[in-house]
């Protein structure tokens, strides 16, 4: 006869399920966030095409840096893997219900934390892309006052 499955384990697994929705939603954010950066530090760039002062130079290099960073913020883009379903199927067909339960929601949790790692690495990278494309726009406009004033 099969064990009734612990009662607390809808609750955990949805606990599970708001927490994976959670970093989902905020790994498109800061893929939204990295995303604007690439393309104002695109344009950035592209618009900086007669560079008159070492300033400006240097916020050329440094809005290149900014995209190089999004990019990478961008790169790990999936969210919260899954066990296969060929795995799943190949060793939990004839497991009992309770243990399958169990076992994906560990698994579930294993590839969460991980998830929450990835997250961390990729706002890093975004936030510095920001606080790159501010240095960049700070030393173009410093270097624009420094041609207008001479």
């Amino acid at each position: 006869m099969e064990k009734p499955p612990p009662p607390s384990l809808t609750i955990v697994r949805a606990e599970v399920d708001r927490h994976v929705a959670e970093a989902e939603r905020a790994g498109s954010e800061v893929d939204s966030r990295a995303g604007l950066i690439v393309g104002f530090g695109g344009v950035f760039i592209g618009l900086s095409r007669e560079l008159q002062n070492l300033l400006q130079a240097a916020a050329v290099v440094v809005a290149g840096l900014a995209v190089l960073a999004a990019v990478v913020a961008l790169w790990p883009r999936s969210v919260a893997e899954a066990v296969g379903a060929r795995t799943v199927r190949d060793r939990y067909l004839a497991a009992p219900a309770d243990v399958t339960t169990r076992d994906l929601l560990d698994a579930r949790i294993f590839f969460l934390d991980l998830e929450e790692k990835r997250l961390n690495r990729k706002t890093a990278w975004a936030k510095f892309s920001v606080v790159a494309i501010a240095v960049s726009a700070v030393l173009m406009l410093a270097g624009s006052i420094v041609e207008l004033a001479s």
